[in-house]
């Protein structure tokens, strides 16, 4: 079954250009800017029929421990299962799209079943001399996980073979007794590592959320999650990517570990159940609003940004009312059309009735907020619409 038609593809080797829309945004962090290919309609709605068929069978062709964009996969207790171990370990890889390539999805057995290779041509994009998966057409994230799925399989045996390698008695007597060797000469301020290794049997545990990993290790010594962390670093650029080493890092348990927005550790973690971080929410904000600015356009209508909004719907509704109320406010005030689903915000009662600070419900009532599509009642005891 062809998914495209041959009119498509014909347009696609004649005039690419004329099936994208390409403009740049501001990265969330205020440091660069990230390339958007948009689709034409007409490509676009063929992208999201072949989406549907993927979605369908994501199950059969993505790797279980990939958690990014599938359906009916809940992505916080995917997280839950990373909070309380002593060691974590996350990193991702840079310039994720544009390092997914043709060839990478052409050799996935599994997917030639749904795709032939012109139907996989027609989701890529060409950049410089290579065919590369765009950011901003709705088949990229499903995609991604697919071409990824050999790296997290070869990820899975690692960690496999380093746990028996840590559990192992004699391995493990030497790490063990290299790191009490480094603290014994001051290199680290901290008490010597007593019995055996044996004792407190390693473990560990990968996940990949898109371009974000996350291995949480339990081990009786840093040594042993060092050697786990550059053997990480080595599959991912054996597989053709490039780690980014500035957002790598190795937090023991005392300090404060997060993943993809949430706190696994600390007091933002309650009941063991990790908890959306403010700052990520700031962050998400800051993205959506350089989106409505620079693009005239509604966010959420981008595949990868509201994918971190479910995060925060899914963990704090409060704190998503929060995106939603700036969101919308900007939008707003660029003309730019409010969906039915959004309509329901008391910011825009506020606007539309020039009342900038207190909205047209009475003290002590409640007003219906629309969040996610559906509908909920935010508490307006102070005369002002919380949204």
């Amino acid at each position: 079954m062809r998914l495209f038609t041959r009119e498509i593809y014909n347009l696609l080797e004649a005039d690419e250009d004329s099936l994208y829309n390409t403009h740049f945004i501001r990265k969330g962090n205020g440091k660069g800017v990230r390339r958007i290919d948009e689709p034409a309609p007409e490509l676009k709605q063929m992208q999201k029929f072949a989406l549907r068929v993927l979605n369908s069978n994501a199950r059969l062709l993505c790797h279980w421990r990939a958690c990014g964009c599938i359906p009916r996969l809940d992505v916080r207790e995917r997280v839950m299962q990373h909070a309380g171990w002593n060691w974590a370990l996350t990193t991702d890889i840079k310039d994720f799209y544009p390092t997914v390539t043709f060839d990478m999805l052409n050799n996935v057995t599994s997917l030639r079943q749904y795709m032939d290779a012109e139907d996989i041509r027609c989701c890529l994009r060409t950049i410089g001399n290579q065919q590369v998966l765009p950011q901003g057409a709705p088949t990229s994230p499903i995609l991604s996980n697919i071409a990824l799925t050999e790296f997290d399989r070869n990820a899975e045996d690692m960690i496999q073979e380093w746990i028996g390698r840590m559990n192992d008695t004699d391995i493990g007597y030497m790490a063990m007794n290299f790191e009490n060797g480094r603290r014994a000469a001051g290199v680290i301020g901290a008490p010597l590592v007593d019995g055996p290794l044996i004792d407190g049997m390693a473990g560990a545990l990968y996940s990949r959320y898109m371009d974000d990993i996350i291995v949480s290790i339990q081990c009786e010594t840093k040594v042993q999650a060092i050697i786990l962390k550059t053997e990480l670093m080595d599959l991912i650029q054996r597989a053709g990517f490039t780690p980014n080493r500035r957002k790598t890092k190795l937090k023991p348990y005392h300090q404060k570990q997060k993943w993809i927005g949430f706190s696994l550790n600390g007091k933002d973690t309650i009941r063991g159940q990790p908890h959306v971080d403010k700052r990520y929410v700031n962050q998400v904000i800051d993205e959506g609003l350089a989106y409505v600015r620079e693009r005239e356009g509604n966010p959420f209508e981008d595949l990868s940004w509201n994918g971190k909004c479910d995060y925060i719907r899914y963990n704090n509704i409060s704190r998503y009312a929060r995106v939603l109320r700036k969101i919308v406010l900007e939008m707003h005030l660029h003309g730019i059309e409010i969906p039915d689903w959004m309509r329901g915000s008391g910011v825009i009662r506020r606007y539309e009735h020039g009342n900038l600070g207190i909205s047209n419900t009475v003290s002590g009532g409640s007003s219906p907020v629309a969040l996610g599509g559906g509908y909920y009642t935010a508490n307006t005891g102070n005369g002002f619409t919380v949204f």
